[in-house]
């Protein structure tokens, strides 16, 4: 059995100046807390004392290519990881590169910082920048890093004057996992035995299933169906997709036959300011994942729970809850059992065991399937369970701690 514990804060934006679309900026050592998110997780990490054996940050880091705010974010990161005890790995967004400007390499700012991006080894980073993705990978677990940049069109001739300015624009939302890229990337990981599978990018492969909150007409990466397909293909193992972009987080299983999903974490937005209507359903969060492919009956060979917080300015970071925030204070994956289904287990086990109450611990017990259920699925099952009497009980913190029967 292999497990890992990864941190995850994406499309943290930041920037040097005040703007109207981040709350973090590079702020004086003096700045009070509750005020800027980033600064404000350096507290909190140390108040909860997290441990992490990775820091996953997938692009965006930056605000509008802005090097100051990417330059800050990066030193922070890097203290945060190693508060946590954590390897730090990052991918690019599309506000990390310079995009509006006509410059000789638009990747420039991210290939100069120190530690080097995005891994801290030069060897990685380097075959990163040249083949446009690297694999970090250990005895009984691989990270393959994808630059979701690296095939973006040149800047138009004539700029913000030309008449592809606005096709352009899209280009760099959507981004393109190009054949070329496809062909490298299979050649590479060509052979490789079964481990737990984790890739990292920007830009989302799939489309998200709730577009209709977001004031954009863009979809999602071109050909990332061709992504999706390469890493369902039998001998490599599942897999985790961890990417940014789209500030509305969701959990879902995309792309494949029941049991072979590949698990996708469409992380939300650390310190972007959201708009609406994303704002009616999302905060500003992080997640903790614990990923584990530890064979188990009824679930898939690679599963994990999530655990995510949110911030509010004048708050600083809370556990979420189910109402708002976009994901839960708890979630997972890999389950792949009708919520019905368990359900009917669920008040088998306490009819015939004459129970009221059963406590969370003694719960899971019984029916291991329900911590590894996507927020979807679990809001299935909770709906499942009040229609035939029962009921969870959350603590103060979100978490559950009960099953109870109605009446």
């Amino acid at each position: 059995m292999t497990s890992l514990r990864l941190m995850v804060l994406s499309d943290i934006h930041a920037s040097q100046t005040v703007t109207n679309w981040s709350h973090v900026t590079v702020e004086p050592p003096q700045a009070p807390l509750t005020t800027q998110p980033l600064r404000d997780l350096r507290e909190f990490v140390e108040k909860q004392n997290f441990k992490c054996d990775f820091l996953v940050v997938p692009g965006d880091i930056a605000d509008q290519g802005d090097a100051a705010g990417l330059q800050y974010a990066w030193l922070i990161l890097h203290e945060l990881a190693t508060a946590l005890g954590a390897e730090l790995v990052a991918s690019p967004g599309n506000h990390d590169v310079v995009t509006h400007s006509d410059i000789a390499d638009r990747s420039s700012i991210l290939k100069n910082l120190r530690p080097t991006f995005p891994t801290g080894d030069a060897t990685l980073d380097q075959n990163f920048w040249r083949e446009g993705f690297t694999i970090v990978e250990r005895g009984d677990y691989r990270f393959v890093i994808l630059n979701s940049t690296h095939d973006f069109p040149p800047f138009p001739d004539g700029g913000k004057s030309s008449p592809n300015w606005a096709g352009y624009l899209a280009e760099l939302d959507r981004a393109t996992f190009s054949t070329e890229l496809e062909e490298r990337m299979a050649a590479s990981l060509a052979g490789r035995t079964e481990k737990i599978n984790v890739l990292i990018l920007h830009h989302h492969p799939q489309e998200h299933q709730l577009r209709d909150r977001f004031k954009d007409t863009y979809g999602p990466m071109r050909r990332g169906d061709a992504l999706i397909s390469l890493l369902n293909g039998a001998e490599l193992g599942r897999w985790l997709v961890i990417h940014g972009h789209k500030h509305l987080p969701q959990l879902v299983h995309v792309g494949g036959v029941v049991g072979g999903d590949v698990a996708t974490l469409c992380a939300a937005s650390l310190g972007a300011h959201l708009w609406k209507p994303v704002s009616t359903a999302a905060r500003n969060l992080f997640h903790i994942l614990d990923v584990t492919n530890d064979p188990v009956p009824g679930l898939g060979t690679l599963r994990g729970t999530v655990d995510s917080y949110y911030w509010g300015y004048g708050e600083g970071w809370k556990p979420s809850h189910p109402d708002g925030c976009g994901m839960p204070a708890q979630s997972g994956f890999g389950c792949i059992s009708d919520p019905r289904d368990l359900a009917q287990q669920v008040a088998k086990h306490m009819d015939s065991n004459h129970l009221e109450i059963l406590d969370y611990d003694r719960l899971i017990a019984v029916v291991p399937e329900i911590p590894y259920q996507t927020p979807d699925a679990f809001s299935n099952l909770v709906t499942a369970l009040e229609r035939i009497g029962y009921g969870f009980v959350r603590n103060s913190r979100q978490k559950i701690v009960q099953v109870v029967k109605d009446g």
